[in-house]
């Protein structure tokens, strides 16, 4: 079961000013990650796997994406400055 705490408690809980927190909770239910009940107050929402698996999938393709249209534009310089940088930086750990 979904709790509702109040923001009144939440502001005390979290040793927060109350318009701060309105603030936060407006932007996380804007993403419809909190629901606010009238005169109960704001909990989370409940998620599936697939609402938990699909931003992954949406971001490997967008990686994928974006090294494809760096990959197009790269020039052999920096192509040199890249190996070189994986060159030292394993003996930079060391």
């Amino acid at each position: 079961p979904v709790e509702y705490p109040s923001k009144s408690s939440l502001a005390r809980r979290f040793g927060v000013n109350r318009g701060p927190l309105c603030e936060a909770i407006g932007q996380l239910e804007c993403h419809r990650l909190v629901e606010c009940k009238s005169n109960l107050g704001a909990g989370v929402v409940p998620f599936s796997n697939s609402d938990l698996i699909y931003p992954f999938v949406i971001r490997e393709s967008l990686d994928s994406m974006a090294f494809r249209m760096a990959a197009i534009g790269v020039r052999v310089v920096q192509l040199d400055h890249f190996e070189n940088f994986c060159f030292v930086m394993p003996k930079a750990r060391n």
